[in-house]
This record gives structure tokens, C-alpha cells and sequence, in this order.
């Protein structure tokens, strides 16, 4: 995934170089809660601006529970549209739009115990709802030179929760077993409608 993240930005930054320098176009590149992120912006005037983002991150991960330890993949991708409103000249903005997030656990105990006997649990986590609205704030801050900025972003992606499935493959468990054990997990995702989003990065502008 990563180089596909670099080959995008590249695009991007070659397609908005054919600009004038002060065209309002720029492209950046940085770290965000989708993982390392690219986006385009474009300047709408002095208050306003389109700014397109995506990207995306897969790790492994063990949490240990109750009844044994999970191993699995935590990933994430991601991407939408926001519009920023700058209400003074200091760098400052307040944004908000729409986001598609796709984040995921697949996870699988090494030996899960419930009532003396041990078997395997399979657990697949994933989003109620893909698109949701972002809102935050912002900063442009720490210009390196006429085109270089340095950026943050702070906000919330206003979802409608998570969904768990929790499953025993060899049978060992009955259904109503395992969904007793997660059920106060379940619940806990299910109140999850707030998924922060931070991204840092440099921003390049044309």
C-alpha cells in the first residue's frame, strides 16, 4: 500500500505543478489516524479551500483477555472530501465533510478458556457505517519557505459504532457460550461513535 501512497503523490504533485506558482493548488504529504496519509488542496479565495485526503495502515497486534490472548491484523483505509474555512490570515481553519473509513480487527485467541475447556475464538471487528461527517480544526504553522508549510489537523469522525462477531470454528463452544463472554465487548463497541482523527504532515504548495 505504501507504494501506491507515494506513486499518487507523485501524480498529484506533477498534475498540480502545471499551475501558476500562485494557482492555489498544493499537495501533502504526512501521518494521520487512517496511517500515512497523501491530499490535495485546492484555494477557494482567501477563506475557503477543497481539500481531498487518503490513506491507509495494516499492522499486527496481541491483547490479552479474560479468558487467553488474541492475535491479529488492525488495519485501516480510508479517504473523502473536506472543506476548510479560514476565518482569519494566522493559518487557523475549521473543517468539516465527509470521510470513508474502513477499519478492521481480525483476530484469533491461542487458546480461549471458558468454564475449564479451551478452544479457539475467531473475532472479525468491523464499522457499522463507512461514510460519516468530520469536523475539526486546524493549523498551518512552521512555513520553511514560501511553498513549504508544516500542518495538524484535530478532530471527530461522528460514526454509528462497531460491529463484533466472535465465533468457535471447531464447535467446541456453543454460539450462546462465546456471545456471553463478549457481550460487554459488543456493547462497548457498539457505544464507539466517535472515532478521533489527528494528522500531521508537510504541505507543498504551488
Amino acid at each position: 500500500m505504501g507504494k501506491y501512497l507515494f506513486g499518487a503523490t507523485l501524480v498529484f504533485m506533477a498534475f498540480a505543478g502545471v499551475g501558476r506558482a500562485d494557482s492555489g493548488f498544493s499537495a501533502g504529504i504526512g501521518m494521520s489516524t487512517l496511517g500515512p496519509t497523501i491530499e490535495g488542496s485546492y484555494r477557494l479565495g482567501e477563506r475557503f479551500s477543497l481539500r481531498g485526503l487518503i490513506g491507509a495502515f495494516e499492522f499486527d497486534y496481541s491483547e490479552s483477555a479474560d479468558g487467553g490472548e488474541f492475535k491479529g491484523d488492525l488495519s485501516s483505509r480510508g479517504g473523502g472530501m473536506l472543506i476548510d474555512f479560514y476565518p482569519t490570515s494566522t493559518g487557523f481553519r475549521i473543517t468539516g465533510g465527509a470521510l470513508y473509513t474502513d477499519y478492521r480487527v481480525n483476530a484469533r485467541s491461542g487458546g480461549y478458556e471458558i468454564g475449564g475447556i479451551t478452544s479457539n475464538i475467531l473475532l472479525d471487528i468491523e464499522q457499522d457505517r463507512n461514510v460519516n461527517p468530520i469536523a475539526g480544526i486546524g493549523w498551518d504553522f512552521g512555513r520553511a519557505d514560501r511553498r513549504i508549510v508544516f500542518s495538524t489537523d484535530v478532530g471527530a469522525i461522528f460514526g454509528s459504532g462497531f460491529s463484533l462477531s466472535a465465533t468457535d470454528p471447531s464447535g467446541t463452544f456453543s454460539q450462546a457460550q462465546i456471545d456471553d463472554e463478549v457481550s460487554d465487548i459488543r456493547k462497548d463497541l457498539d457505544d464507539l461513535k466517535i472515532i478521533p482523527f489527528i494528522k500531521v504532515g508537510v504541505v507543498f504548495h504551488f
